[in-house]
């Protein structure tokens, strides 16, 4: 089978996904579906990033919404708090800080509060306050396209790589499922596909 054809059977789209995500500066998906379970696959690649755009449709499921509505409101909470705590010696405001983001945290129901998962909240968590992960939730119609477009670091072979398919964002869409995405290459194909993330 051709090396442009990912299927999750003779190339797993999460192997594509990691290779093409440590070669890129930017990256800027669409998809049907957002999970966080795509992000914890994802994570270390996208710790190499500039910026992760992601334009989801509005069937994302509840813990990843969750996740994003709190960190918003922790970051309210934060900054209606700092004038509060602009005199607090240092290590009181740290564990005042802590334990709100764990009382958040605390109110996300459909995830295990495993040590792992808090950790990997609070990464998540700081990856959109930092705005290197930027979510779009698209309400005009459902969405069920699946692109992943790359902007390549160095630039001398190509502006960069898009992958069409049926994969959402998850760990099933990455791995597990029986899925069809294929590599669309050129200069021309990405510029009008990255429009389209």
């Amino acid at each position: 089978m051709s090396h442009d054809i990912i299927d999750n059977s003779n190339l797993k789209l999460v192997d594509v996904l990691k290779e093409k995500l440590l070669i890129s500066k930017r990256a800027s998906f669409a998809v049907g579906w957002l999970f966080l379970s795509g992000f914890k696959e994802l994570r270390n690649e996208i710790d190499g990033l500039e910026k992760l755009e992601i334009i989801a449709g509005p069937r994302t499921n509840k813990q990843t919404i969750e996740a994003m509505l709190l960190e918003k409101k922790w970051e309210k909470a934060v900054s209606d708090n700092l004038e509060k705590m602009k005199y607090l010696p240092e290590n009181e405001r740290q564990k005042i800080l802590d334990e709100e983001f764990r009382d958040l945290i605390n109110d996300i129901s459909y995830i295990k509060p495993t040590e792992e998962n808090i950790e990997f909240l609070r990464w998540f968590a700081e990856k959109l306050k930092e705005k290197k992960i930027e979510i779009r939730i698209y309400y005009k119609a459902p969405l069920h396209a699946k692109l992943y477009v790359f902007e390549y670091k160095d630039q001398r072979h190509g502006l960069g790589e898009t992958i069409v398919g049926s994969s959402n964002f998850s760990i099933s869409g990455f791995d597990l499922n029986t899925e069809l995405n294929v590599r669309v290459l050129g200069n021309d194909n990405y510029e009008d596909l990255s429009k389209c993330a």
